[in-house]
């Protein structure tokens, strides 16, 4: 019998933390972060990462385990959030996955096929091309594609500059197109869905959007007013701009505020304005999971 994982999903401000801490209690559980910004130390404000306060009343995983110039893929979250769900079953805890960030919950659900490694050298070239052409090597890259993938070139519109480079690279890397281990990926996510010797019981708070908005509002305004502008110079002087985890939402703006000198209120809108952006993604993604349990509080449902 396959074991049970309570799952806290949904947009960002929504409540997650406070109601998996609740629920960690009430059923003797652990919980794993499922957040792509909280696995980096030192990114404690920004993150809004569960204070030590939080952390005493439930014990967490994920949390504060890499540099912020670490690079993290779903792939890697699927296996160490495997590792600690195994972990936790062994001391006789259930086990409550808690975050917004849906890839990895997809990661963990049905596994993941990253495909080849990334080639660095073929990448300077392609953004070479891009920067010094413009849109005409978009098109241009975007026609080379269509005549090796036509599969892939029908879904990836020439303006999806990232994708079109993934495309080409594999292709080059390869000799072969990306559509052909798109389907591979497909498959290898079947037979990891009926491995996994778990299931997912999956529940987001709904949150009106207008309220959700204000929290995202006030969340920000609690950052500036805790010192997020100066953490992220502490980041900025110790890691270097270019580090992945300080292109998550809160420090790519702070970090760009403090470089151009742009002000601190102005700072903070931009802020809250790209993060409702990025609750408007997660809406989207978490709604179209027809298994999710939609609640406006954890007492809506025995646990």
């Amino acid at each position: 019998m396959k074991s049970k994982i309570i799952t806290l999903c949904g947009p960002t401000a929504s409540g997650k933390t406070a109601c998996a801490i609740e629920l960690a209690q009430k059923l003797d559980a652990e919980i794993i972060s499922m957040d792509s910004g909280q696995i980096y130390r030192g990114m404690d404000i920004g993150t809004a990462k569960p204070t030590l306060e939080e952390q005493s009343q439930a014990r967490f995983h994920l949390i504060d385990i890499l540099n912020p110039d670490d690079i993290f893929s779903a792939a890697d979250f699927e296996r160490l959030a495997t590792q600690a769900i195994h972990e936790i079953h062994s001391r006789g805890k259930k086990v409550i996955l808690c975050g917004g960030t849906g890839l990895y919950l997809k990661a963990l659900e049905e596994g993941i096929f990253e495909g080849p490694s990334k080639d660095e050298a073929i990448r300077r070239s392609l953004e070479r091309e891009i920067a010094q052409e413009g849109l005409a090597a978009l098109r241009r890259l975007h026609e080379e594609l269509r005549s090796v993938d036509a599969e892939a070139a029908e879904s990836i519109p020439f303006q999806n500059r990232q994708r079109l480079i993934r495309a080409l690279e594999v292709y080059r890397l390869t000799g072969k197109p990306i559509s052909q281990f798109w389907k591979e990926q497909k498959e290898q996510e079947k037979i990891s869905k009926k491995e996994k010797p778990f299931v997912f019981e999956k529940y987001a708070l709904d949150i009106p959007k207008e309220e959700l908005f204000l929290r995202i509002d006030q969340r920000v305004d609690q950052m500036m007013e805790l010192g997020l502008m100066k953490e992220s110079e502490n980041l900025l002087n110790r890691w270097g701009r270019k580090s992945p985890g300080l292109k998550i939402i809160g420090y790519k703006e702070s970090i760009g505020g403090l470089i151009e000198s742009i002000p601190t209120d102005e700072v903070a809108e931009l802020i809250k304005r790209n993060t409702k952006k990025y609750a408007k993604r997660q809406m989207t993604w978490f709604r179209a999971d027809q298994a999710i349990y939609w609640m406006k509080n954890i007492s809506e449902k025995k646990f």
